[in-house]
């Protein structure tokens, strides 16, 4: 039984005192089952002790570059790939998806650009379809097309301030984020700095 630390092993007579925690993921509203009959009373607030909620990843863009050199990371590990990395009208077009297939389409976009890429940069070319369809639609212009006020002051944020580090976490070179800070003066002012 979770709620009092302890399992019964299949075979054994005692129970077995155990110190575990137990972390569960769902996309489905599990308060509206619970109502409906679907999903148990008694599992649902066993479970929802400490609830998380994490914003899909095209709310989250920011998290795209470093999830993606996560996974780069993991491929060169895995494959022997060395100095693998994204160019920039790829994470331009990364960037732009609406990722409906959340961080593991993300994920998967990677390992089909890893495998189709013949150099050691993955080019716009050697994303997915449905990535590079993007370039056929009409998009946004500018540094809009990439940035935003939330994610600009994010990226600040978790760089201390430092513009260069940001440009980078953000996937832009330095003086579209300079062009953007400058469109928007009064952006560094609400930025929460550790000091």
């Amino acid at each position: 039984m979770v709620q009092e630390g302890e399992i019964d092993v299949i075979g054994e007579s005692k129970s077995r005192k155990v110190d575990v925690r137990i972390i569960a993921a769902t996309n489905k509203d599990l308060e509206k089952w619970v109502k409906e009959g679907k999903f148990r009373e008694d599992l649902y607030y066993r479970l929802n002790v400490i609830p998380t909620q994490l914003p899909p990843l095209r709310e989250r863009k920011i998290d795209i570059p470093l999830l993606s050199e996560h996974f780069l990371q993991e491929a060169r590990e895995r494959y022997g790939k060395k100095k693998l990395k994204i160019s920039s009208k790829a994470m331009s077009l990364m960037l732009d998806y609406r990722w409906p297939g959340n961080v593991r389409e993300l994920q998967n976009a990677i390992q089909f650009a890893i495998v189709k890429s013949k150099g050691r940069v993955i080019s716009a070319d050697d994303l997915p379809l449905e990535l590079r369809d993007l370039e056929n639609i009409c998009m946004r212009r500018g540094p809009s097309r990439k940035l935003d006020t939330d994610s600009v002051r994010s990226a600040l944020e978790r760089t201390g301030g430092n513009k260069v580090k940001a440009a980078k976490l953000l996937g832009v070179g330095r003086a579209t984020l300079y062009r953007f800070l400058g469109d928007h003066p009064d952006l560094l002012k609400t930025v929460k700095l550790p000091y």
